[in-house]
C-alpha cells in the first residue's frame, strides 16, 4: 500500500480527477480532444517536476514544510503544461485558467498526499 507506485498512481488519479471536474463544471466534456491533451500533460508536467523537486522519494515526507514542495511543484507544472496546451491548440491561455488548475490541483494533491503521509505513519 506504501509504496512509491501507490503514491505516482494516486497523483495521477488525483489530476486527472480535477482535470474531469474542472471540464465537467464548464460543461466542456464533449471536448474530448482538448480534455485528453490537458490531462496528459498535466500529468507529464507534474511527474517531470515532480521528481525534480524530489516529491517522488519518501524522505520529503518526513520534512516539518512537506506540503510547500507540494504546491511549488503544482505552480511549476500547471503552467508549463497549459503553455504546451495552448501550443498544440494553437490558442492563447486565459490568465485565470493556471490560477484556478493550480489552486484546485494543489488542493486535491495536499488531500491525497496528507491522506498518504498519514496512512503510511510518516508523519
Amino acid at each position: 500500500m506504501c509504496t512509491k507506485r501507490t503514491l505516482q498512481w494516486g497523483d495521477a488519479l488525483v489530476l486527472t480527477a480535477m482535470t474531469l471536474v474542472g471540464f465537467l463544471v464548464h460543461g466542456t466534456l464533449d471536448q474530448v480532444f482538448r480534455l485528453f491533451l490537458t490531462a496528459v500533460l498535466v500529468l507529464l508536467a507534474w511527474l517531470g517536476v515532480a521528481t525534480s523537486l524530489g516529491l517522488m522519494d519518501f524522505r520529503w515526507m518526513t520534512h516539518p514544510r512537506w506540503w510547500l514542495r507540494i504546491v511549488w511543484a503544482v505552480v511549476l507544472a500547471v503552467p508549463l503544461a497549459l503553455t504546451v496546451r495552448g501550443l498544440v491548440l494553437r490558442q492563447a491561455v486565459n490568465p485565470m485558467f493556471p490560477v484556478a488548475m493550480s489552486t484546485f490541483s494543489s488542493l486535491g494533491l495536499l488531500i491525497w498526499r496528507g491522506w498518504f503521509r498519514f496512512r503510511c505513519g510518516k508523519a
